[in-house]
């Protein structure tokens, strides 16, 4: 009898390291997030980005310019969302940018905003629900920030015109974002998504991190992690994929990712390329890690988006 009420109190401590362990692994990837600017000072010459340093500065310093102005809208739940615009002198339409997990639009879209601003588009960079200057207590990996995008696609044609084109455009969690967001159904002016090193659906990134980043084992951490998200965040990780949106969508897709990112493994764009069923092109580029594909191999990138612009937009 003593060893079962032994074997009951290291089950019951081993439920409840795990249950601490999932709640403070649940804060630290859905609580809020604050990304700071890339600067001249910043650690950004220590990673990855060196190399690209003076084409990033660029684009921040763009987007910090006179012309620059921080706009907002509601969304569909309640929260001010908030967003970096950059209207054009003369549009020619408007890209709408969706930064990526616990990032912000100046880390993920510095290296192409002079490229966007030079072709005459009107731009809006919304920082995603719980990321800097937006309101929200937890990210969702792109479920509710799918219809965060409608909202800021609604803001867009009342700020731009309601026959204005637009142009979707995401990185990582945004390019998932772009991508689940035509499950929902865009209007008939959105004219193409953009979705740069996007993931199959949340429940399968998570349990990719799960694996092979933090090293710990799946389950029963991602049954922990689930019922955490539907209780304090309101959202289920199977509630949708990208896989299933492409499968319905009728909006043409650039898809581009870096063959060695390390993050989101380049075959699950493979996989959202095959399954879309409306017009596509795939840019793979050899040798770019996570989220740099257009840094590492801006000649390609630039062919293959002036491409895609011009067919979907004239």
């Amino acid at each position: 009898m003593k060893g079962f009420y032994i074997a009951c109190g290291v089950a019951i401590a081993a439920v409840g390291a795990m249950a601490i362990y999932s709640a403070g692994m649940f804060r630290k990837v859905l609580g809020r997030s604050d990304a700071s600017v890339p600067s001249r000072d910043s650690e950004l010459v220590k990673t990855k980005l060196q190399p690209y340093a003076d084409h990033i500065y660029n684009g921040v310093e763009l987007l910090h310019g006179e012309k620059s102005e921080t706009v907002y809208t509601q969304s569909f739940d309640g929260l001010k969302l908030a967003a970096v615009c950059l209207p054009a002198e003369e549009s020619r339409a408007t890209v709408i940018l969706m930064h990526g997990f616990r990032s912000s639009p100046y880390w993920d879209f510095a290296g192409v905003i002079k490229k966007y601003s030079e072709m005459g588009f009107n731009l809006v960079l919304p920082y995603q629900r719980a990321h800097g200057k937006s309101e929200g207590k937890y990210l969702t990996f792109g479920v509710k920030e799918r219809r965060d995008l409608l909202s800021w696609v609604d803001w867009t044609k009342e700020r731009f015109g309601e026959n204005e084109k637009i142009i979707v455009d995401g990185m990582s969690m945004g390019a998932a974002t772009v991508l689940m967001a035509s499950g929902l159904g865009y209007p008939d002016n959105v004219k193409g998504i953009i979705a740069d090193c996007g993931y199959t659906s949340p429940y399968e990134i998570i349990s990719k991190v799960m694996k092979e980043n933090m090293h710990i084992p799946q389950y029963p951490f991602i049954w922990i992690f689930g019922a955490m998200c539907r209780v304090f965040a309101d959202f289920s990780l199977k509630e949708c994929s990208t896989v299933d949106a492409m499968k319905v969508n009728g909006k043409p897709v650039l898809f581009a990712h870096g063959e060695a990112d390390d993050f989101v493994p380049y075959a699950m764009t493979v996989e959202n390329y095959d399954a879309c069923v409306a017009e596509k092109v795939l840019v793979s580029v050899a040798g770019a890690d996570h989220g740099i594909s257009y840094l590492v191999d801006q000649k390609k990138y630039d062919e293959a988006l002036d491409s895609f612009l011009e067919k979907n937009l004239g």
